[in-house]
C-alpha cells in the first residue's frame, strides 16, 4: 500500500510538473504572438484574451496527462523510440484537434502551422525537463 501511494505521488509530480511547463510554454507563445500581432494578421487569432486563457488551461491539462504518461514509458532503459513516440504521439493528436477546429473556423495554413508546432514544441520542452528531473531523482521512475 505505502509503494503504491509512493508512486501516486511521483505521478503527481510528473504531471505538475508537465502541466506547469506546458502552460508556460503556451503562455510564452501567446505574449510572443501578441507582441507580433501588429506586424502579421495572421496571427490576431492568438492574441492574449479570454480564448487565451481557455488555451492556456488545455495546454496545462494535456501536460498533466503527458507528464504521468511519459514517466510511465520511460520507466525501463534508454529507448529512444518510446520516449519520442510519446511526444509525437501527444502532440499529434493535440495538433491534428486543432487543425480540425482552426480550418474550420479560421482556414488559415499560417496560423495551424503555428499551433501544431506550439503542440509539438510543447510537449519536446515537456520531456526534456521531465528527463532531466528524472536523471536528478526529483522525480522517481515508474518501478
Amino acid at each position: 500500500m505505502e509503494r503504491l501511494q509512493a508512486e501516486r505521488i511521483e505521478s503527481i509530480k510528473a504531471g505538475g510538473l508537465g502541466a506547469l511547463v506546458c502552460a508556460m510554454v503556451v503562455l510564452l507563445g501567446a505574449i510572443a504572438n501578441t507582441l507580433l500581432a501588429a506586424r502579421w494578421n495572421a496571427l490576431t487569432v492568438l492574441s492574449l484574451n479570454w480564448a487565451t486563457f481557455l488555451h492556456l488551461a488545455n495546454a496545462a491539462l494535456a501536460g498533466l496527462l503527458f507528464g504521468v504518461t511519459y514517466r510511465y514509458v520511460v520507466r525501463q532503459g534508454e529507448n529512444p523510440h518510446l520516449s519520442s513516440g510519446v511526444v509525437l504521439a501527444f502532440a499529434l493528436v493535440r495538433g491534428l484537434a486543432q487543425l480540425e477546429t482552426g480550418w474550420t473556423l479560421h482556414g488559415n495554413p499560417t496560423l495551424l502551422l503555428i499551433l501544431g508546432g506550439e503542440s509539438f514544441l510543447m510537449m519536446a520542452i515537456a520531456a526534456v525537463v521531465l528527463n532531466i528531473a528524472l536523471s536528478r531523482k526529483a522525480i522517481l521512475p515508474f518501478v
